[in-house]
């Protein structure tokens, strides 16, 4: 879609019949916020997605609320209520057939994710973030750039794509008992999420060289979906402003990616 200046005013007056939200997305780039797994949902769906790239937007937008009884609407903050009917029963069916599952990744991940979830509305991505309560991930960035902000993090939520073959990949590792194989999923899968989200992950997913996976391990087809996701992290990474830490990290998240390749093909 065409980016633009616009107004609420005009916002509102161009939102198709059945449209009940103004949504948004912060961040402090439109090319990566244009980019995020519910920006797609949103401009798929033929609604105008609001790009607010100033550290203020997201907390004024907080504070009005609403604007001609239409709420705003952040698309990182959970559930947008978009999907279909067929798409929630689905939703549902998955969230009680992998609830073991979630609750392991959950475990791996070690308190860094409320919750672990499906979410039917994905694309192509296999993952993404959302946050829950008053602090998105964006406020996150904010607040903690403030001095005395120790402490300051918001609830995030693990959401993953269940039509996606690393989907596929985690429900077959669980069932086979292979719990290293599903921790080392969970966390490459949460580091591409805060890549996405323009957050910045402490480790890469565990990937020292002692820990790699092998295809022997997990099977070539796996790997190559491995690859797959740390090709990802590195383009997720260079959405992000190009300082010299951020482009270290795409640069680590494509080497990885590349050792990776290289064990495949031993």
């Amino acid at each position: 879609k065409e980016k633009k200046l616009v107004t609420l005013d005009e916002y509102v007056e161009k939102m198709p019949e059945g449209q009940k939200c103004i949504y948004f997305a912060a961040g402090d780039d439109t090319d990566r916020l244009g980019k995020l797994p519910n920006a797609q949902l949103v401009l798929s769906k033929g609604y105008d997605l609001l790009l607010c790239t100033e550290d203020v937007d997201e907390f004024c937008l907080q504070m009005m609320r609403d604007y001609k009884e239409k709420e705003f609407k952040n698309i990182n903050s959970g559930d947008l209520g978009l999907e279909t009917e067929d798409e929630k029963k689905a939703a549902e069916a998955a969230e009680t057939e992998n609830k073991d599952l979630f609750e392991e990744i959950k475990k791996d991940l070690n308190g860094k994710v409320k919750e672990v979830k499906v979410n039917p509305t994905l694309q192509e991505h296999p993952v993404t973030l959302s946050a829950e309560g008053g602090i998105s991930m964006e406020m996150e960035k904010v607040l903690r750039r403030m001095p005395n902000a120790e402490g300051v993090e918001s609830t995030k939520v693990l959401e993953l794509n269940p039509n996606h073959t690393v989907f596929a990949a985690l429900k077959a590792a669980h069932a086979a008992g292979d719990t290293d194989k599903v921790a080392k999923y969970a966390e490459l899968l949460y580091d591409q999420a805060l890549l996405i989200a323009g957050l910045q992950p402490v480790v890469l997913g565990g990937l020292e060289s002692e820990g790699r996976l092998t295809a022997s391990q997990i099977g070539l087809a796996a790997t190559v979906e491995l690859l797959a996701l740390g090709l990802t992290c590195g383009l997720a990474a260079a959405f992000l402003k190009p300082d010299r830490v951020r482009l270290k990290l795409a640069l680590a998240c494509v080497a990885h990616a590349g050792a990776m390749f290289g064990t495949c093909l031993a």
